[in-house]
């Protein structure tokens, strides 16, 4: 058997579950790596026949949601300059509520990039960026004054009042702090740019 599908043996499946399996990217890889094998395995009813139908069910769906686009497409934030652990808060924090994928970039160089070559619905700039210190203002106001990307929502995650200010004063959406992440008014600020 393949040693990276050991620990998923024990795994047991809701076979009236699929389609939220296949949406999953848990799934989708693990289902990669059953149809890769090429020997009959199985995860708790499903054969290896199974699995496969469920990771192709897994790219129609990702497909459509590329392609033809929808209800089944969710939004895309890029987090700027945020720690690790910060980082990882401000997903839980937004997937918890929403339907997103978070992208990170760590400074203006890798920021502009992302948004240059994707479609991005909200900003989530750090106050100070977490590389070098250096000021999350000078991200935005790259932003706001880029014909191409001018018109993308931008927050700024700060506990400052005037800085808060600062930023709306430049273009940006009032944001929120850290010690707001559970805060129903930073739920009702995101939920205006992602619903």
């Amino acid at each position: 058997m393949n040693a990276e599908l050991q620990g998923a043996r024990e795994v047991h499946l809701n076979p009236n579950r699929e389609v939220e399996f296949a949406k999953n990217e848990f799934w989708i890889a693990f289902w990669k790596l059953v149809a890769r094998t090429g020997s009959r395995y199985q995860v708790g009813n499903y054969s290896q026949n199974r699995c496969i139908g469920i990771l192709c069910l897994a790219v129609v769906m990702q497909r459509s949601e590329t392609e033809i686009g929808g209800a089944m497409s969710s939004r895309k934030v890029l987090d700027v300059g945020n720690c690790a652990p910060d980082h990882a808060a401000i997903c839980r924090m937004l997937k918890a509520g929403f339907d997103v994928e978070v992208l990170q970039a760590h400074g203006v160089t890798d920021a502009l990039d992302i948004l240059r070559s994707t479609t991005v619905d909200l900003v989530l700039i750090n106050r100070k960026l977490d590389r070098d210190y250096s000021d999350g203002i000078e991200v935005l106001k790259l932003i706001k004054t880029d014909e191409d990307l001018q018109d993308t929502p931008v927050m700024l995650i700060t506990n400052y009042a005037e800085h808060q200010q600062a930023a709306v004063s430049l273009g940006a959406l009032p944001g929120f702090g850290k010690l707001e992440f559970s805060s129903p008014t930073t739920q009702e600020k995101l939920a205006a740019v992602l619903n």
